[in-house]
């Protein structure tokens, strides 16, 4: 399981045309040939490396806290509250964990490039379809999460009710006593 990683080290240390030229021997895993840290300085040269680092943090961030308001009211929901439904939305929910991602990635991008959105051009805001090439196709669909709603579903499953009762009668509707619980 090291050999990967090794390659992927002494490469990032070799030129481009030396990286295939040790491909087919062992010399692609050994730091012989032309050797330096140039790519590592390179890296800020070729590509936008801060924009890159921006749109990593923005979208993780955005996923997480997003995720974290959204997968805690669902599981709460599913956990704490009586309606009609109910198990069998968890039901499907816990069933959507045996679809692998890949399976669903092409129609949904087909569905993403249907979505209206909003676009700021000119000093207008247009109306305009399509999320291709934005950071909400790369936010708003791994948001809802449904391996976090059950986890949510399973913690709030092991509070005591009585909590929520008396949560209830001191005056805190439902959204109270889930933020105080989460």
């Amino acid at each position: 399981f090291m050999f990967p990683l090794i390659f992927m080290f002494v490469s990032s240390l070799k030129p481009d045309a030396q990286i295939l030229a040790d491909v087919d021997n062992i010399r692609a895993f050994l730091p012989v040939g032309d050797i330096s840290f140039t790519n590592y300085v390179d890296v800020f040269e070729r590509v936008p490396f801060w924009q890159f680092l921006f749109n990593s943090i923005l979208v993780t961030v955005l996923i997480v806290g997003l995720g974290l308001v959204v997968n805690s009211l669902a599981g709460f929901a599913l956990s704490r509250m009586e309606w009609k439904g109910r198990k069998l939305l968890l039901t499907v929910v816990i069933a959507t964990l045996i679809v692998p991602f890949e399976t669903i990635a092409v129609p949904m991008v087909y569905w993403v490039s249907k979505l209206p959105t909003l676009v700021w051009e000119g000093g207008l805001l247009k109306y305009d379809f399509g999320w291709l090439n934005t950071y909400e196709v790369m936010i708003v669909p791994f948001i809802a999460n449904a391996f976090s709603i059950f986890l949510f579903t399973q913690y709030f499953s092991t509070i005591p009710v009585s909590i929520d009762e008396a949560a209830r009668i001191a005056g805190a509707g439902w959204f109270g006593v889930s933020r105080r619980l989460t």
